[in-house]
């Protein structure tokens, strides 16, 4: 096993960026929700429908960044699926395709928001 990356992925940033992309897509989710909920108000009585726009934009932009930190940290741990052996690579791998596949469905559930944000008036009752 390389032993740089050992040393790179038992360091407090080693550790960060496997988090960070394992968890920005679903962080970036919750912030989304929370923030368009609470500018509909605004949104439909003195400001425009761009701001929900804009407020999604930076929320698929957080979710890409932590799509490249997990598959960063997959390209370092060789490509593969994590296998059973209780060592840093296969933590790495496990962590990076974990990241990759949950920020995919986050993704996804944030672009159907985004069209929801597209068709429906946000300020019909």
């Amino acid at each position: 096993m390389d032993t740089g990356l050992q040393q790179r992925y038992r360091t407090s940033a080693g550790y960060a960026l496997l988090w960070y992309g394992l968890l920005a897509a679903p962080l970036a989710f919750v912030a989304h929700t929370f923030i368009n909920y609470a500018l509909v108000q605004e949104v439909c009585s003195n400001l425009g429908r761009y701001w929900l726009h804009a407020v999604s934009g930076i929320v698929v932009a957080a979710t890409l960044s932590g799509s490249a930190a997990a598959w960063s940290a997959w390209q370092h741990g060789g490509r593969r699926l994590p296998d059973d052996s209780p060592d840093v690579l296969t933590r790495v791998r496990f962590l990076g395709a974990l990241g990759l596949s949950f920020s995919a469905l986050i993704a996804a559930v944030i672009a159907a928001q985004w069209l929801a944000t597209l068709y429906v008036d946000p300020c019909m009752r």
